[in-house]
């Protein structure tokens, strides 16, 4: 199976290793991870008071007549908080996508994409919309295929013939 490639070469023009499509593929899914990550954290953002106010209606009410503070304006501090923490890991993701095939930057987008999958799981599950939480969902995936793209043996091949050129 032919897969599009790219010369590599050495400081002295002597040709090292092509360049593998799965590399390429990897900052495709680094990308796509990234962007899909951001459009769900805008839904968070914007979406996030009216979801805590559909899951914690009553008990909100409930807990305000109590005097025990406002139920919704903590949930909604925790979304937003969760969803300023996700667009800071998409923006190193993408960073990091985007230098792939170099070692350290394999290392840190593997730390990235592990944390960005937990991060999208926590929101898959917690309050939400449709939307949200197949966002948030879609970015765990999309992480996970990052992750093991990043260490395919053909990207493995290339970053070693790089660091022996």
């Amino acid at each position: 199976m032919s897969h599009p490639t790219a010369q590599v070469t050495s400081p002295n023009g002597a040709a090292v290793m092509s360049r593998p499509g799965t590399l390429t593929v990897t900052l495709g899914l680094a990308v796509l991870t990234a962007v899909v990550s951001i459009i769900d954290q805008i839904l968070f953002l914007t979406g996030g008071r009216d979801a805590a106010v559909s899951v914690l209606g009553d008990l909100a009410d409930l807990a305000n007549e109590l005097g025990a503070g406002s139920m919704i304006d903590d949930a909604v501090s925790t979304l937003n908080t969760r969803a300023y923490v996700a667009i800071v890991l998409a923006v190193l993701l993408l960073v990091f996508g985007v230098l792939a095939g170099r070692v350290w930057a394999n290392v840190l987008t593997t730390i990235v994409a592990a944390v960005a999958i937990v991060v999208g799981l926590i929101q898959l599950i917690d309050v939400g919309t449709g939307a949200m939480n197949g966002l948030a969902g879609l970015t765990s995936l999309l992480a996970i295929a990052t992750l093991v793209m990043v260490w395919m043996p053909a990207n493995r091949r290339y970053v070693k013939a790089k660091q022996a050129a």
